[in-house]
């Protein structure tokens, strides 16, 4: 898969692709980052940053993470460092995804739900 892959799974959904539901809670979506970073093969530091960002309780479960870091947070075999600046690398990840975004798209938190987070049409105002 690819960034082109990506952006047409986006296209796809129509109004919106949703990337997380229900949690503003850093740890979870990172996780979900890192996942959809490794299953389209985007070339970006912020893969090396997230997982540096984690400490993993066992070296099995840091192998399993390199398939799936949302399932090692959930569960227990990974957790954000408490030393990870996470809000600061979501900003990151927020500002790459929404660069990632076909035209016509953009990446955030859906109007009036913070905890809603995907890529979304963009509506003009005009």
């Amino acid at each position: 898969m690819s960034k082109k892959d990506l952006q047409d799974v986006i296209k796809t959904h129509g109004y919106v692709l949703t990337f997380s539901s229900g949690t503003l809670n850093p740890e979870h979506l990172l996780a979900v980052a890192h996942d959809i970073i490794v299953e389209y093969n985007l070339r970006t530091p912020l893969l090396k940053a997230i997982r540096d960002a984690y400490r993993y309780k066992d070296k099995l479960y840091k192998k399993e993470m390199l398939r799936s870091l949302r399932s090692a947070v959930y569960y227990g075999w990974a957790e954000l460092k408490e030393d990870a600046d996470a809000f600061a690398l979501w900003e990151y990840v927020c500002d790459y995804f929404d660069d990632l975004a076909p035209e016509g798209y953009c990446f955030g938190s859906a109007e009036g739900s913070a905890d809603d987070i995907g890529w979304w049409l963009v509506h003009d105002e005009g």
